[in-house]
């Protein structure tokens, strides 16, 4: 434990005795998590992971000086609730919610003056809503950083309704739909989006006689519910900046954006909704011919469980899919010789219910089809029956612990750990190296186990 560390310990622990506050009680209070607090007591987390300000507009805003990379500085404004908010007749307006505000332009500037006014300048400032939170993601220079702050507040208060542009991009996309069928890889993805979500009404494709759905109005209706009230919403700055010139920034351009609490029985509002796209459970297997330039069969398997999302199992769901991955390199590609290549991604989520999935996904030679692709299901399953070898495991741990030590020294990982520290609850910086010593094989059979005993498992092949 460092003195400073010491030193912090001791006064958060005593002046939230002195106040009476139970860990809890400060959590809510300061925006910190409990776990996070519960470190910095004993003085084993980093009390300058960043500073907190609470704004009387509601929003929390966390900052973390960094000299990691030069003159970079990242933002990532978000709040919770997202398109999940909204039912199935607002998908196609939500869907290209996001690209008619960039098309529109901000305040007195379209899209070309905008474009001209940032040239020579290192500015980025993008409006989102994705299915469970809404946003802005923008990063610039030092330089630029009060540039990025007067857009950030324009798009909040000023965002331009310009219709001529959202013909324009209609018409684009009635162009660019009407033969999208004609695509293989199109056609492909609507079938796996399918398998993995069942036959859904907000998860559609959106095809050209769909785009007459999308209405320009309920666009930026949606727009002014997520935006207008910042009451919920977090701010996220890492990077190259001093604080105390940002504060006055912070002052500026944040602290007078509107923002209210939440009526009683609306605090829903800044939390995924009732439309949180759940995954479907079963064994489903779709197999389809579709005629392609170079014949070939594509295949992905998708393996699902509900398993609670902690940083733990986050871990060991990273760390199988690195083994599953080296293993299937070594059966599929080079001693069968049937494909490029093979690769295997884990994914967890949290709403509307805590799972995850393991996707294998890989491409080969029709003809090798029949004899590849029961080894994706033979090799997972010996996995979950003896687990890893300790020099598989090994490399992997080898492989982390690497990744961590150049990880630490980037904006995007602090942005990530804070990230989702205030989405999902989640620390994935607290004790990680030791975290990584303490797998075993058995750890990761287990894991194994927990997703081929789940009875989830949908395959989706091409060829």
């Amino acid at each position: 434990m460092n003195s400073m560390n010491l030193i912090v310990a001791r006064n958060i622990k005593r002046l939230r005795e002195e106040k009476k506050l139970s860990m809890d009680e400060l959590a809510k209070l300061s925006g910190v998590s409990k776990s996070m607090l519960a470190q910095v007591e004993r003085g084993e987390g980093n009390p300058t992971l960043s500073t907190l300000w609470k704004l009387s507009n509601g929003m929390k805003v966390y900052v973390r000086p960094t000299t990691f990379e030069a003159d970079e500085v990242n933002v990532r404004l978000f709040s919770l609730g997202g398109r999940s908010l909204y039912p199935n007749e607002d998908v196609p307006s939500l869907s290209y919610l996001a690209s008619v505000i960039g098309a529109s332009g901000v305040g007195q500037f379209d899209e070309l003056s905008l474009e001209k006014m940032l040239a020579g300048h290192t500015v980025s400032v993008s409006p989102y809503v994705s299915e469970e939170t809404e946003g802005i993601s923008a990063t610039s220079s030092r330089a630029d950083l009060p540039l990025l702050m007067q857009l950030t507040h324009l798009y909040f208060t000023q965002p331009r309704r310009d219709e001529k542009a959202f013909r324009s991009l209609m018409n684009r996309q009635r162009a660019l739909l009407a033969n999208r069928n004609a695509s293989p890889n199109v056609t492909y993805n609507d079938s796996l989006r399918v398998a993995v979500y069942g036959h859904r009404k907000r998860t559609e494709p959106i095809t050209a006689e769909r785009l007459d759905e999308v209405s320009f109005d309920r666009m930026y209706e949606i727009y002014h519910e997520r935006f207008a009230n910042l009451e919920g919403m977090n701010l996220i700055v890492t990077g190259d900046i001093r604080e105390d010139l940002f504060e006055d920034l912070l002052c500026q351009y944040v602290a007078s954006l509107p923002g209210k609490k939440a009526k009683k029985g609306h605090e829903a509002d800044h939390k995924p909704g009732q439309y949180a796209l759940d995954i479907e459970r079963g064994k489903t297997t779709t197999v389809f011919h579709k005629t392609m330039k170079t014949p070939s069969a594509l295949t992905n398997v998708f393996y699902t469980a509900d398993v609670p999302y902690t940083a733990d199992n986050d871990l060991k769901l990273d760390v199988l899919s690195q083994i599953m991955r080296a293993v299937y390199t070594e059966t599929v590609r080079e001693e069968k010789g049937g494909t490029y290549g093979v690769s295997v991604d884990g994914q967890f989520w949290k709403y509307p219910t805590e799972g995850c999935s393991m996707t294998v996904n890989f491409r080969c030679d029709p003809k090798k089809y029949d004899e590849l692709l029961p080894v994706i299901d033979e090799q997972l399953q010996r996995m979950a029956k003896e687990g890893p070898t300790e020099e598989q495991l090994q490399n992997v741990k080898e492989y982390e612990r690497k990744n961590y030590d150049r990880a630490v020294l980037t904006n995007g990982w602090w942005e990530y750990v804070r990230y989702h520290e205030l989405r999902d609850g989640i620390d994935f910086n607290d004790q990680y190296l030791q975290k990584v010593d303490r797998l075993t094989p058995a750890d990761i059979r287990d894991f194994c186990r927990l997703l081929t005993t789940s009875g989830n498992r949908i395959q989706v092949t091409m060829k």
